[in-house]
């Protein structure tokens, strides 16, 4: 069993040099927020909690980051964790792979270490797998024990290296094949499709989905309160930082809160993009709050198949009209 208490001391010489010399490190620590085991929160070396779209307000050096675990190592902070941020750097995690007590390597520990080349080091829990490589992957996210990201997050990073995987590669790699096969369609993908078996879950909706089925009917009420503004632009943000509809989201709500009055003075852009970039990426408001508050699930469904409809039968009605005057024009001929 894994033991929280007691994570992998970081190893700075396992660290490559090509990371340390990049300036966005942080530090974390455990902390319980009623989930089945505590969560990784990231903290400023000085200790403000990190907030914001990958994390602004906590980025420092790696020395600095550095200095302050091991001024606090197994009081204040836990590890240290670096911060990715779209310029090609990504982060791969396979959960659950390494026994604690053997060190054994499971299959699919081995399928990413064969198929990813890149930096690959042990979690802090010594359960799991990290690695670090060059791509740009065309999908991000999390599916079963696989996840892959870009930016908008951060990984932990013990130093503590598998043989045989020490540095980061110096050209980008391709592993399309390894994302395709273990992050089928995500949430953020045009198609809107989720994976099979997820049922529609709020995590994997779109942003389509949930401005037609949650922002808009939320933005028509007429007690809609500043507060529950609040609440929809951190769901917004839990759902959408650090992908690539990020912006379009930040533009959506903008929108539609400028449609009441009430919010004209706290809904401008400027204070909408101020507010999204101090928000914690792990906070507790997500998709899954929003539709309870829009009336439901069955309700948001109703909504979003209801213009789905409308959307089709506009263009059908298109589609009528422009082969009528396809063939009024052919007889005029």
């Amino acid at each position: 069993m894994t033991d929280f208490n007691k994570p992998l001391a970081v190893n700075a010489d396992g660290i490559p040099d090509e990371l340390k010399k990049i300036p966005r490190w942080l530090v974390w620590r455990y902390v319980n927020q009623g989930g089945s085991k505590p969560d990784k929160v990231p903290y400023r070396w000085s200790g403000e909690k990190a907030t914001g779209t990958n994390f602004k307000n906590a980025l420092s050096t790696f020395e600095l980051a550095m200095k302050a675990y091991r001024a606090v190592y197994g009081g204040k902070f836990d590890g240290i964790g670096f911060v990715f941020n779209g310029d090609g750097i990504v982060g791969i995690d396979v959960d659950g792979v390494i026994d604690p007590e053997t060190g054994e390597i499971d299959e699919l520990a081995l399928e990413a270490l064969r198929d990813i080349p890149g930096y690959a080091e042990y979690s802090p829990s010594g359960t799991g797998l990290h690695l670090l490589t060059l791509a740009n992957p065309r999908r991000t996210g999390k599916h079963g024990q696989v996840e892959v990201y870009t930016k908008g997050r951060f990984f932990t990073v013990t130093g503590h290296q598998i043989n045989g995987h020490a540095m980061l590669p110096s050209l980008p790699q391709d592993i399309e094949a390894f994302v395709a096969k273990h992050l089928p369609a995500l949430a953020h993908e045009k198609d809107g499709t989720p994976p099979k078996g997820a049922g529609g879950r709020p995590r994997y909706w779109t942003l389509g989905r949930v401005i037609v089925g949650i922002l808009e009917a939320l933005t028509e009420e007429s007690d809609f309160e500043c507060g529950n503004w609040i609440k929809v632009l951190q769901g917004m943000h839990r759902q959408f930082a650090g992908t690539d509809d990020e912006e379009e989201a930040i533009r959506a709500t903008v929108r539609l809160s400028q449609r009441d009055p009430k919010l004209e003075r706290i809904a401008s852009e400027a204070e909408i993009r101020k507010k999204w970039d101090r928000f914690d990426a792990t906070g507790g408001i997500t998709i899954a709050t929003l539709i309870a508050m829009a009336g439901g699930r069955d309700e948001c469904r109703w909504r979003v198949k209801n213009h789905e409809l409308r959307e089709a039968n506009k263009e059908q009605r298109r589609q009528s009209e422009e082969r009528k005057a396809n063939a009024q024009g052919g007889r005029q001929a």
